[in-house]
């Protein structure tokens, strides 16, 4: 295998109607949902049509859309598969030439349907591996798409043998070193009562997440005081620390600043009054915060795992070594924090510097031009493949490309006998595939394909296939089982935000939210300790019920028994 350059020999500049499809889930993350965005507005001024598609399952299904400069943008709510290719028709036109581009593994077998249909050209940009993301790729074929080195390394390594382009996010030139943010940085000062002179050490991202390296953040303070002693930690996002951890955050309250969820301007503006922004994370496939953070002119320093290397500036920035777990030591951590807090102070034009780097090497003119080149090669290619498919444009042909070619060869039209017996094993991977239009983890998939497989199994004798399809009977039972999971833990996560507060912070509000938290740290040692115990590995290691049992012991539903009263005894506590 080979990673392949764009496809530079590619000349003509016709247009192309590009399809962008992500699902609803992605799109609710800032830094993809902003990427695609943009990627879509500057595609468009290009010349090409652009669309937008964001997929949410609905029982009810329907789609909205809005429109600017050649950009389109959709929210299509769909109760089936087939029913969201049926909204979804009206973006293409007879005769356009097609590329259909995915950017969620689990949308693959959807998009790879509508690729069919549209006798399109079929990309992927793999934004994290997945493990079924190798076999996804073999399946479907498409043209990939890595965001870094460290993706396609990683692909290789799970043995993917396809050609692979890698091709970086790209800075937004209206962030690059905009000092117009001076007056809203100055303002988020103020309201975080941090001294306008503060050294300040932002930590951007999910801190509730192990992989992003909180702790290790937090674990360092002790040691980068003694260096720098005025120094001020930021935390902008979700926060919550294990126990132990959060110790060491309350000795030293007076220095640490809880954010909470910032718009992108503000957040913009955090990375432009921040003195250092920390990455200390376990693993990055690229290193968004890292290119945002050097796009304002702040230096990064960051562990070297992932696509982060490929990121940050290899002499302005600080690339820390790992241990085998992706850990970077809290010893280490501070030197290179207070090392690169005093140089700042010593030389100030580090951050034209950066932003000059960033510039120069995170251009959006090369990516769309680069992105734009590939675009039209592997369009190129579909052309040449188009007369051995079988099917009018936009007839959905309902198997593997493989298949119609052999049977177009032959002089035979393509042909699906209809599903009319309950198969055990089709509707239990029919199960998964319709349960990962639903999870946000592969966790969450499991449990939901595991129930509806087994709620299928127990009413297999009512299945008729006169009366529908295997597939779309177990879209139905999978449908049920997520919003019922969805209805579940919507009531788990409003008391849990009662808790925790994960609603976003209003200024006014952060010294009565503290309070709270200091609270509710005091009455979680009052929980009986298998109580304790199950909150812990739920909502800090993320684990699900079952990988819990395994650990402790305790039967899943027990788990869930023991997390509930846990978090009901935590609100009468409080």
């Amino acid at each position: 295998m080979t990673i392949g350059p764009a496809a530079d020999r590619v000349n003509p500049r016709s247009a192309i109607n590009v399809v962008l499809i992500a699902p609803s889930r992605a799109l609710g993350i800032s830094g993809v949902s902003t990427y695609l965005t943009a990627l879509g507005l500057r595609l468009a001024a290009c010349g090409d049509r652009v669309s937008l598609v964001e997929l949410r399952p609905s029982a009810i299904g329907g789609s909205s859309s809005q429109s600017s400069r050649g950009f389109r943008r959709c929210q299509v709510g769909y109760s089936s598969p087939a029913a969201a290719e049926g909204l979804v028709d009206s973006l293409v036109r007879d005769g356009d030439d097609v590329v259909v581009h995915s950017h969620a593994d689990a949308l693959l077998p959807f998009t790879s349907s509508l690729a069919r249909r549209w006798h399109a050209a079929l990309l992927h940009t793999v934004h994290y591996q997945e493990p079924n993301t190798v076999q996804l790729l073999n399946e479907h074929q498409p043209a990939v798409i890595a965001v870094s080195e460290a993706i396609a390394r990683d692909l290789r390594a799970a043995g993917y043998q396809g050609t692979i382009d890698v091709l970086h996010h790209f800075a937004e030139d209206r962030w690059l070193g905009k000092r117009h943010l001076s007056r809203a940085a100055a303002s988020l000062r103020q309201h975080a009562e941090i001294s306008p002179t503060a050294p300040v050490l932002l930590f951007a991202g999910r801190a509730n997440s192990p992989v992003k390296g909180a702790d290790l953040l937090v674990r360092s303070i002790p040691e980068v005081q003694d260096r720098v002693p005025d120094v001020i930690f930021a935390f902008a996002g979700p926060y919550w620390l294990p126990p132990d951890v959060q110790r060491i955050a309350d000795s030293h309250a007076a220095a640490v600043r809880l954010l909470g969820f910032l718009s992108p301007v503000a957040l913009h503006a955090a990375y432009a009054t921040a003195s250092v922004v920390a990455v200390p994370s376990r693993y990055e496939p690229f290193g968004l915060v890292a290119l945002e953070a050097q796009a304002m002119g702040t230096p990064v320093v960051a562990s070297r795992v992932g696509g982060l290397p490929e990121v940050v500036h290899p002499s302005l920035g600080r690339l820390l070594p790992t241990d085998a777990s992706g850990s970077v030591a809290p010893r280490v951590l501070a030197d290179a924090l207070g090392e690169m807090l005093k140089r700042l102070r010593s030389n100030p034009a580090v951050r034209e510097d950066l932003v000059a780097w960033i510039a120069e090497n995170f251009n959006p003119a090369d990516h769309i031009a680069r992105l734009g080149a590939i675009y039209r090669r592997e369009n190129l290619r579909s052309r040449q493949h188009r007369r051995h498919i079988w099917g009018a444009p936009g007839q959905l042909i309902s198997m593997k490309v493989s298949e119609a070619r052999a049977a177009t060869w032959a002089g035979e039209q393509p042909h699906h006998e209809p599903v009319v017996r309950f198969d055990a094993d089709q509707a239990a991977a029919l199960a998964r595939e319709h349960a990962a239009v639903f999870a946000t983890s592969s966790a969450q998939r499991d449990e939901i394909a595991s129930e509806a497989a087994s709620r299928a199994w127990a009413g297999r004798e009512r299945f008729r296939g006169v009366h529908g399809s295997l597939e779309s009977w177990m879209f139905g039972i999978v449908r049920n089982v997520a919003r019922e999971m969805k209805r579940r833990e919507g009531r788990e996560q409003r008391l849990w935000s009662s808790l925790w507060g994960a609603a976003r912070l209003r200024t006014e509000e952060m010294e009565a939210r503290v309070v709270q938290i200091e609270d509710v740290r005091g009455v979680f040692a009052r929980l009986p300790a298998r109580e304790q115990t199950v909150l812990y590995l739920r909502y800090w290691k993320d684990l699900s019920y079952d990988e819990i049992s395994r650990r402790t012991g305790i039967r899943a539903a027990t788990c869930r028994q023991l997390a509930r009263r846990g978090l009901i005894r935590l609100g009468r506590y409080l």
